[in-house]
């Protein structure tokens, strides 16, 4: 399951997007983009109601009661103007738990309730049986979605004409 939530804070513009999903734990990135007119040094204070494990393409130093200040690597601690920087982690717990993000000038979103925003991205569809129906070309085929639709789900097909191959035909070779 993927899934993004958008922060906008002061000059920072914020996507905290979930990669990777799985019981127990989950990998994730925030795209940090200075949505401001001049460079920026950037940091991000997280509270999360789960751990990060693991980190890349950023610095963090434990802060307050289990919060987690991010900042810029040492190869990369300023943001020029409409420069995006990716970091990513892994984490155990819940995705969806609330989280909390503050960055400098004390911007901040607020934590969302527990699955508050989370798009959840549509069921998928697979072609279970198709079969002809008569000569002519129709064809009646039965679908399957991985699992129940929040919202109707429509299903638009083409007209569609079973072309066959031309018979092969041969002309005589010319006699040297």
């Amino acid at each position: 399951m993927s899934y993004a939530k958008s922060y906008r804070l002061g000059a920072l513009e914020v996507v905290y997007t979930v990669r990777q999903d799985w019981e127990g734990g989950f990998i994730a990135e925030l795209a940090v983009t200075n949505a401001g007119a001049a460079p920026l040094d950037w940091a991000l204070l997280l509270e999360a109601g789960f751990e990060v494990t693991n980190l890349w393409r950023a610095t963090a130093t434990p802060a307050g009661d289990g919060g987690l200040s991010l900042a810029g690597p040492a190869w990369q601690p300023t943001l020029a103007a409409g420069e995006t920087f990716t970091l990513g982690f892994e984490a155990a717990g819940e995705s969806d738990a609330a989280l909390a993000i503050t960055a400098p000038g004390g911007a901040s979103a607020p934590p969302p309730a527990v699955g508050d925003e989370q798009p959840t991205p549509p069921p998928t569809l697979e072609l279970v049986d198709a079969e002809p129906v008569r000569e002519g070309g129709e064809l009646l085929f039965t679908l399957a979605l991985s699992r129940a639709a929040e919202a109707p789900v429509t299903v638009t097909t083409r007209p569609w004409t079973a072309r066959r191959a031309p018979a092969a035909t041969t002309s005589p070779r010319p006699r040297p």
